[in-house]
């Protein structure tokens, strides 16, 4: 996913939205997937702690991929466990903008 989502950034970055990936291991291991995978948009680390953050936000199951899209007054407008596809994402963030 992080190719379509790196893509949609750059793509929706005009439109004030923005895309942001959260990295669910060690610091050192994502910096080392970072270098091997780079992307535009920035990663925060959730650390291995990074699943109970995933809860919060809706994600039960704890399960990844997991997509969530908060609007512009803060609210989750829309959020889907497993893989989604870029028209999926593209209709979810047109949506909620």
């Amino acid at each position: 996913e992080m190719p379509t989502l790196d893509k949609i950034a750059q793509e929706y970055a005009s439109k004030n939205v923005l895309i942001v990936g959260i990295g669910i291991d060690s610091p050192s291991n994502i910096r080392q997937f970072l270098e091997k995978t780079p992307v535009s948009y920035p990663i925060m680390i959730g650390g291995l702690d990074g699943s109970a953050l995933a809860k919060q936000m809706g994600n039960a199951q704890g399960a990844l991929p997991y997509t969530v899209i908060i609007n512009a007054k803060g609210k989750s407008v829309f959020t889907k466990l497993g893989k989604i596809s870029e028209e999926e994402l593209k209709k979810a963030i047109n949506s909620a903008i």
